[in-house]
């Protein structure tokens, strides 16, 4: 069966070819590109500097790309306190949170206890939902009640992604049944080699759901340093028996 309509890469960085990331694009059109985006980490391993967003946003802009921007840091205590940092990502590029470029926006909170004001949070989410922008939540059961928040607000644009260690990049001993009501997605220790067997296991336990699969430490080489696009294209590959056609 097929269930999977999404199968999410996340880490690319500076040491990323963007053309080599637009060719996996055509090859696999179910790709979404996870980019990592912290205020503080920039450049940094896993996080893409502004001038590489820029060129990014520029080849991508008009491709209608699969792309989430996977808020972290002093991003997401913001958001969660009320503020969408679009400011701050439009001056790195103008069309940054315009329609259409991210499709997706993600709450990286890896599990940490956030001070969360959820009627604000719910009204990002509404605004969002005005630009076709998916808000998913990490279901970590400790920041849960912001997106049962937003679900009771009657949101249509929100999603939840289970990673039970929390962005550690471990296989889960096994994977949580799909929440009612709610998109899914599963991350968590998936590989080119286990996506599979994996993915065999999620096939039994989601039914008829469609979910998405999302990947980022065994993505990397040379000691984390890599993203590697050589292991992206095994990952998707790996997956593709599972990925539903688009209609």
């Amino acid at each position: 069966m097929k269930f999977v309509d999404i199968v999410t890469v996340t880490g690319a960085d500076d040491s990323t070819d963007i053309k080599q990331l637009l060719a996996l694009a055509k090859d696999f059109p179910h790709v979404e590109f996870g980019i990592l985006l912290s205020k503080d980490h920039m450049g940094h391993t896993r996080f893409p500097s502004s001038e590489w967003l820029g060129r990014f946003i520029d080849e991508a802009a008009d491709q209608n790309l699969n792309i989430s921007g996977h808020l972290c840091g002093a991003w997401v205590r913001d958001l969660l306190k009320g503020s969408w940092p679009h400011q701050h990502l439009n001056g790195i590029h103008p069309k940054f949170t315009a329609p259409g470029v991210f499709k997706r926006w993600q709450i990286n909170t890896h599990g940490t206890p956030h001070k969360t004001k959820h009627e604000a949070v719910v009204g990002i989410v509404q605004y969002l939902q005005g630009l076709n922008q998916t808000v998913i939540f990490q279901y970590d059961n400790v920041n849960t009640l912001a997106l049962l928040k937003a679900k009771e607000a009657g949101c249509a644009n929100i999603a939840t992604l289970y990673d039970l260690s929390h962005g550690a990049g471990v296989l889960p001993a096994t994977w949580p049944a799909p929440l009612p009501g709610i998109r899914c997605g599963y991350a968590g220790g998936l590989t080119p080699e286990n996506a599979a067997g994996q993915l065999a296991k999620l096939e039994n336990l989601v039914g008829d759901t469609t979910v998405w699969i999302d990947a980022e430490t065994w993505l990397r080489s040379h000691d984390g340093l890599i993203f590697d696009l050589k292991k992206v294209r095994a990952f998707l590959t790996a997956a593709q028996p599972f990925v539903k056609t688009a209609p």
